[in-house]
């Protein structure tokens, strides 16, 4: 498997831990561990994808007021 540069671990591992968790039997002392480790782990990517957004938001801005720049225009003035 191939792993993309930009996922980070939070992002690999979550599905595996839902994976595992239906594949385990209700009564299988992992499934308490594996739970744990999946609560622990989804603030984690809700944080990394926050970041990203305000990352690419920003990125956006930037590259319409580089276009735009010439006009007079900008999107550092307006809220988006």
């Amino acid at each position: 498997m191939l792993l993309d540069a930009s996922l980070g671990v939070s992002q690999i591992l979550s599905p595996d831990y839902k994976s595992l968790l239906e594949l385990l039997p209700p009564t299988s002392p992992q499934v308490t561990q594996t739970k744990r480790r999946l609560q622990l782990l989804e603030p984690r990517q809700q944080a990394a994808q926050q970041k990203e957004m305000a990352e690419m938001t920003s990125k956006l801005k930037n590259l319409g007021n580089s276009i735009l720049g010439s006009l007079f225009f900008s999107f550092s003035d307006r809220q988006c």
